[in-house]
């Protein structure tokens, strides 16, 4: 007999209750095997990629891409033979997400694609695989309405690094080969920090961990307290014994009395 499952969103870290779905590596209709890569999410500290604990058909994605998804909420829904235990498990959380040689589709630089005639800072490159990247990429390319399958990565494996989405953006030519990360001219000012009018972005991943630890000290409370002391017989003692001081070359100041004063 078939039976469709949720498969729930597990606990990828200590303290983390929801993650952004970075992008889908399936979709509804398709046949995963156990151990297929389903997802790739980034918490407040890493990207993870979510694989399958079960083998069937995907019924139905539970979250759009870009959108926060909870934990302990159904991710997916499977259509699976058979009895199996659809609890949720802590084995559902992978490594952080990195190249794995087997299952991905890598971009290869031998691959030719067909000149055409396209926008300045736009290339016919079209990558199907996987994309690797990092967060703050990511924040710029969404920024600045990139599709990030368009931008060919100079970094290992195939990786978009910041030098390239820079260079895509200033409409230069990508290197077909891994090379040193190309310098921006000093003098070029970067194409998204031209804008003039506020934009208004989701908090999410890194950003919102770091501006939850700068701000987390403003929740605490804070406590002052102050006194008022009479030194009118400071000043008097200060005035007898000031000139018994200058005549053994010392400059007597009120801090050596206070001092005094506040051992006793």
């Amino acid at each position: 007999c078939r039976k469709e499952i949720d498969f729930l969103l597990a606990d990828i870290g200590e303290g983390i209750t929801e993650v952004e779905v970075v992008q889908w590596f399936v979709s509804e209709g398709d046949q995963v095997e156990e151990f297929d890569k389903l997802c790739e999410v980034q918490s407040d500290k890493a990207n993870v990629e979510i694989s399958s604990r079960y083998t069937g058909k995907i019924t139905s994605l539970c979250w759009e891409q870009g959108t926060i998804a909870k934990v302990g909420e159904p991710l997916v829904r499977i259509d699976v033979e058979g009895e199996v235990d659809a609890a949720p498990a802590a084995e559902q959380a992978e490594e952080p997400a990195k190249a794995e040689p087997k299952k991905q589709q890598q971009a290869k630089p031998s691959q030719v694609h067909e000149p055409s005639s396209v926008a300045a800072g736009s290339s016919s490159f079209i990558n199907d695989g996987p994309i690797l990247t990092t967060p703050a990429v990511r924040r710029i390319a969404k920024e600045n309405n990139v599709d990030l399958r368009t931008v060919k990565g100079t970094g290992k494996n195939g990786r978009i690094l910041k030098e390239d989405m820079i260079a895509y953006l200033e409409g230069g030519q990508q290197s077909s080969t891994v090379s040193a990360p190309a310098v921006a001219a000093p003098a070029a000012p970067l194409p998204f920090a031209r804008e003039a009018q506020d934009v208004e972005v989701p908090i999410r991943g890194y950003t919102r961990a770091m501006i939850k630890t700068m701000t987390v000290q403003a929740t605490v409370p804070h406590f002052g307290y102050c006194d008022e002391i009479s030194m009118d017989e400071v000043a008097k003692l200060r005035a007898t014994i000031k000139p018994i001081a200058e005549a053994q070359g010392i400059k007597l100041s009120y801090m050596p009395i206070i001092m005094k004063a506040m051992s006793l």
